[in-house]
């Protein structure tokens, strides 16, 4: 019983531990991702311009058929 006492401080003080550390932590993050293509713009801007063409670079195409 003494030992399932202390096991169980351990998991509520364990737990507040790790809510106070989130609680410092803010509120607002960002996700920000890069992709650097080798082709001038005017090569690429008419792919990304028209919406009909996405099936041409798309890495989805693999997985969605029309």
């Amino acid at each position: 019983m003494k030992i399932a006492l202390i096991i169980l401080i351990v998991i509520v003080v364990g737990i507040v531990g790790i809510l106070a550390f989130a609680a410092t932590k803010p509120d607002v993050f960002t996700v920000q991702r890069t992709a650097s293509i080798k082709a001038p713009p005017e090569k690429v801007f008419p792919f990304l311009n028209d919406f009909r063409q996405w099936t041409i670079w798309s890495p989805l195409r693999r997985w969605i058929q029309t």
